[in-house]
Parts: C-alpha cells; structure tokens; sequence
C-alpha cells in the first residue's frame, strides 16, 4: 500500500500556521489547533500529494508550477457508463460493519444506475477497494436532483478515481447530489471520504466538483482532485455547493478550475465549517472568486492555504475566500497565488483582496498572512476598484495579519470601516528567515517539518 503524505503536508501546514500567524495579546500565545490524522486515513492505496510548496523569489505571481497538470484523454466514444454495469457489487451487505464493497468500474456504475434509477441508500455504507479507471466511457454522475441522490455513505479506501470526464449539465462530478438525513446515531449526515479524483476532466454548467457537485448534510474528508474541472456558477476543486450541515476537512485541489460565480479551489459555495485543506490549481471566474473557497455563508474557514492564481472579471475576488455573506471567520490561513480583478467595463465598485474579497455581513480575519501581489484592471465605465492587501471591503476586524505589500492596493483593507490591529508587512525573505522567528518570545517555535518555507 502507498504511504498517505496528507498527515504530512498538514503537520507541515499546522507547524507554518503556528510560526506564522500565532497571535500576540498581552504577552499569551494563541494559536489554532493542532492536527490529529482519523485512523480512516492509514488505511488503502494512500492519498498522494502533489510536491510540498517551496517558494521562489517570484514571490505572489501569477504563474502557478505548483498545480498538476492533467494528462486526461476523452473516451473516443459517445458511450455512456449507464450502459456498461455489473450485476452486483463486489461483496457486503451494505452495512456499516460489512458496507458494500466496489473493485471496478462496472460495480461504481451499478451504484450510479441505482441511484439515479431511484435507490438512494439510505443509510448504507460502501467502501472502495481498488483504485478505478472510467476513461473507457463517459461518467454520469450519481444523483441527479434534489429527488435524486444519494444518501448513503461511501469510503474511497484511499483509492483512487480516474478517467472521470462529464459532459456539460447541472451537477456534475462523481457524485451529482448527496442528501444525507440528521438522526441521534448519525448526528452530522452523511460522509464521502478518501477518495482521489485524478486524471479527469469535468464539465458542467451549475453544481460542478470533482467529487460533488451538491452536498447537504454530508461530511466530506480526505478528498482530492488533480483534474481539470470546467463549469458555471458555484463551481469547486472538490464540491460545486456544500450547502447547509455539509463540512469539508483535509482536502486539497491542485487542478486548475474554472466557472463564471461562486468558483473556489476547494468549494465554490460552503455554508459549513471548512477546514485544513488547500488549493494550488490556477482559479478563475467572474464574480466571488476564491482560492479556497468562493462564496461562504455560515461556518468559519481555518487552517487552510492556496499557493494558485486567482482571477476574476467582477465583484468579490480573494486569495482565500471570494465573498461572504453572513456571519463567519478566516483564519490560520496564508496565500501566496497572485489574486487580479480585470474588467473593460465597470458598472459598480469591485472588491479585491489577499485574503478576501467583500464581506457583505461583519467578517472576522485573524491570523492570516498574505504573500501575494493583489491587483485590478479596468478601462471605461465605472472604474472603481477597491484592492486591499487582506480585504476589499471588510466590515468588522482584522487583527494579527501580515502582508507582502505587492501590486497597487489601499493598504491592508481597502474599504468597509473594520477595525485593523496588529497588522504589518513582511517579505518572503524576511518570513523565512529565522529572524522572524525572534520577533518575540511569544512565538511559538516549533521545527518546520516538512519542507515548504523553511526549505
């Protein structure tokens, strides 16, 4: 079995975060917590990362060498997998101690089948015991609607998905629409964990992500895409829409992603917690575009970073989360991607920012580091351009933030009355020299671990 290097890259991630972004009130270290890897990920054919981040003195370009290009080919076909399926699944009964078992392609599309014939397993668990090719033919994801889904719980095994191409159509990815149900033995809905998206290119117009493209009340862990990925509006890396009681943890996306609103690296929208993941794909769209995640409604973004571009055409553009719309945090988290708004013709003011784009409700960002070069372009119309160095527009506070000080901006937030406090500049020399680390003795001082930074 392959060695699973996620524990590694977020011992890493958690050890930057700490250095970093600890804050400093009166003399008490305070930092976010720390990482402990679910036993579900020392099991199977082990997530594999892309190359740990190392930066160069190309600090906060544009450029992303740290994404995975793929090397997906499209079936030479018109064939569907709804035509081409097993029988049966490979083994199980379906229930949490012996879940239905699935080793091909064929089986993985008798649960589409099912499911979009009507059979929502509720409350049954599958589990994935060898990594699976779907290249042959195109994929139709499993679930289609809200009357359509899938509620049952599925463990990729730490196997991998690949050759998953779809053609254009609202929700997309290998699962269409998961609904899981909120009860006393399964208080948080359903889970759909470690499993890799790799070697894939997905298309589709609303609801589009490498492995959901609609999640409500379910857990999603231990996902990856490396694939391309192409749709409209709330488009994501890992899921299209992660609506109410739908979190996602210890993902990461490192395909380049594409949509017109609401696009993010890892989410396109998250009305849930979303936490330890990260995103080096090159990110683009029009309105509430971010490296992480693009539009996030309840539930607080932490621990996580992109190192991959981010641009958008309109509104709401951030290197970590797009836009926000009600109460929720950013924090313990860093960019490094280059983030741009460019538009020929502006009717309104548009919000751009290392960390986040607007905030249209009273956000808080606290421990957050920007590296990248923040930026706007426009010629005619309105041309009002609100570019900050941690937020466009902010409302509420930003307290313990640093920031490179690259591109033309209106200083660490460009408008929205927050309240700023403990925020400075700092190279990405200066960050990784071990200086810094001596700034006070509050700083935490645990080893790099990993690579990255301290390279």
């Amino acid at each position: 079995m392959k060695k699973n290097k996620l524990k590694k890259v977020f011992i890493f991630l958690f050890s930057f975060l700490f250095i970093a972004s600890a804050t400093i009130t009166s003399g008490v270290l305070l930092s976010g917590s720390s990482y402990s890897v679910p036993a579900s990920e020392d099991a199977g054919g082990g997530i594999q990362d892309s190359e740990n981040l190392e930066l160069d003195s190309d600090e906060g370009s544009t450029e992303n060498e740290n994404n995975v290009t793929s090397n997906a080919t499209e079936p030479t076909n018109d064939d569907s997998w709804a035509n081409h399926y097993a029988d049966s699944f490979a083994g199980g009964t379906g229930s949490e101690t012996d879940p239905y078992q699935i080793e091909t392609a064929e089986q993985l599309s008798l649960l589409a089948v099912n499911v979009n014939s009507g059979t929502n397993y509720n409350g049954s668990y599958f589990e994935q015991t060898a990594n699976i090719d779907l290249s042959a033919y195109w994929w139709t994801p499993i679930g289609s609607s809200s009357s359509i889904y899938f509620a049952g719980n599925y463990d990729g095994g730490d196997y991998t998905i690949s050759g998953l191409f779809t053609e254009s159509g609202s929700y997309r990815g290998l699962f269409g629409y998961t609904y899981g149900t909120m009860t006393s033995v399964s208080p948080n809905g359903l889970y759909i964990r470690n499993i890799g998206i790799t070697d894939s290119n997905i298309q589709g117009s609303q609801y589009t992500g490498a492995v959901i493209g609609y999640a409500i009340y379910t857990r999603v862990s231990n996902c990856y895409n490396t694939g391309t990925i192409v749709g409209g509006s709330y488009t994501g890396g890992i899921v299209g829409y992660a609506a109410s009681y739908a979190s996602i943890s210890n993902c990461y996306n490192t395909g380049n992603v594409s949509g017109t609103s609401n696009v993010g690296g890892i989410a396109g929208y998250s009305a849930m917690t979303l936490s330890t993941s990260y995103n080096k794909g090159n990110i683009s769209g029009s309105s509430y575009v971010g490296g992480i995640v693009g539009a996030k409604a309840a539930g607080n973004v932490t621990n996580t970073y992109n190192t991959g571009s981010v641009s958008g055409t309109a509104n709401g553009v951030g290197g970590i989360v797009g836009y926000i719309s009600s109460s929720s945090s950013i924090s313990y988290s860093y960019n490094t991607g280059g983030v741009g708004i460019s538009m020929m013709y502006a009717t309104s003011g548009c919000y751009v920012g290392g960390i986040l784009g607007y905030d249209n409700y009273g956000a808080t960002i606290l421990n957050c580091v920007n590296l990248g070069s923040v930026s706007y372009y426009a010629t005619g119309g309105y041309q009002v351009y609100y570019a900050g160095q941690i937020a466009g527009y902010l409302r509420y506070r930003v307290s313990n933030c640093y920031y490179a000080g690259l591109g033309s901006t209106y200083g660490v937030i460009a408008s929205g009355g927050a309240t700023n406090s403990n925020c400075s500049s700092i190279t990405a020399e200066e960050f990784k020299d071990e200086s810094f680390l001596s700034i006070s003795a509050n700083w935490n001082l645990q080893r790099r671990d990993q690579g990255g930074y301290y390279d």
